[in-house]
């Protein structure tokens, strides 16, 4: 049976979205929506809260809540808000506007920690790792700080070592429906993470003129020389 992440403050349409998307992407749960927390919190227990119909004071008196009974809470801040500094503790994570499904999906693994059944969390290619659950990236074991695009575009790559992708198709499979801009937003997010995971000995992401870009092998040599 797949988990189900209660949801407060949430459309019925958007929640039917999300729930679209989760599947597309893979999640293993899914939306419901309730009207009130579960005092009978567990481990796994997430609410996803937002205030697409509920007020504003409903909305802080359910952060409120949330604190006084220790739940785990993913909130998906509305645009009048822009600081919840005051609530934030282990166990509470938020999104920005607009809220993408792959980062609510994200941060909502990292609310429910460890899968039992996902044993192969680590993608280890040379001298970079990625952690596809806890969403770090390691090169030289030291850790790089990326956004949340610059790693989905880094593991995107590296799932598909060797293999050549057009800015096209990289738009399409990264970016989905989230952006609606030109091909150049690649480039530029390509730019952005060679300048955080390559140096002198690692050049991880590869070229291909007039076609796109690769992961590279580490006995790859470059097929234009």
């Amino acid at each position: 049976m797949t988990p189900l992440i209660k949801t407060i403050g949430l459309d019925i349409g958007k929640i039917s979205k999300l729930n679209e998307s989760f599947i597309n992407l893979n999640a293993n749960f899914s939306l419901e929506s309730v009207n009130n927390f579960d005092n009978k919190n567990s481990d796994d227990s997430i609410i996803l809260l937002g205030a697409d119909n509920i007020t504003l004071k409903d909305f802080y008196k359910f952060l409120d809540l949330s604190n006084e009974e220790n739940h785990k809470v993913l909130i998906l801040l509305p645009m009048v808000i822009t600081d919840i500094s005051i609530y934030l503790r282990n166990g509470i994570d938020f999104c920005m506007p607009p809220h993408s499904a792959r980062e609510i999906m994200m941060r909502i693994n990292l609310l429910r920690g460890s899968d039992k059944e996902d044993t192969n969390i680590t993608m280890e290619l040379g001298k970079i790792k990625i952690n596809t659950l806890t969403y770090e990236v390691f090169v030289n074991n030291q850790k790089v700080n990326l956004t949340f695009k610059e790693y989905e575009l880094l593991k995107f790559l590296a799932s598909k070592p060797g293999q050549v992708f057009s800015r096209e198709s990289l738009l399409h499979s990264v970016w989905n429906y989230d952006y609606y801009g030109g091909t150049r937003t690649v480039d530029v997010h390509i730019r952005r993470l060679r300048s955080k995971i390559n140096d002198m000995q690692n050049q991880f992401i590869e070229t291909i003129w007039n076609v796109g870009y690769r992961f590279r092998l580490k006995n790859q040599s470059e097929d234009k020389k």
